[in-house]
């Protein structure tokens, strides 16, 4: 499949006892999903909407879920899926995906 078909979002990130933290650091894992794409008309905002909800599920997927109480882990989860959701956005580089990025509430 072309690469221009595909997108795989891929974040850094460590785990640690009691919260997640954002790390440049070798212990870092990295997690990936893949999105396909290329059955989507991105020209029509059906193909847009629909391929900006497949990237917010990899997102998700990506960068987890975590429990509201634990303020630190929550606010990592939602900057990890922030900069998830806008790297794929600004990788794809379509202007369709771009102004449903710019209109709608990330989360």
């Amino acid at each position: 499949m072309k690469t221009s078909m595909k997108l795989i979002l891929a974040l850094s990130c460590v785990f640690a006892a009691g919260g997640a933290f954002a790390a440049d650091s070798p212990d870092a894992m990295e997690s990936t999903v893949t999105v396909r794409y290329g059955d989507l008309n991105l020209a029509r905002s059906e193909g847009a909407e629909a391929l900006y909800a497949r990237l917010r599920g990899a997102a998700r997927k990506v960068c987890g879920t975590s429990d509201i109480r634990d303020l630190v882990a929550s606010n990592f989860t939602k900057l990890c899926y922030e900069r998830a959701l806008s790297k794929a956005v600004q990788k794809i580089d379509q202007a369709s995906l771009a102004a449903l990025f710019g209109s709608r509430p990330t989360a």
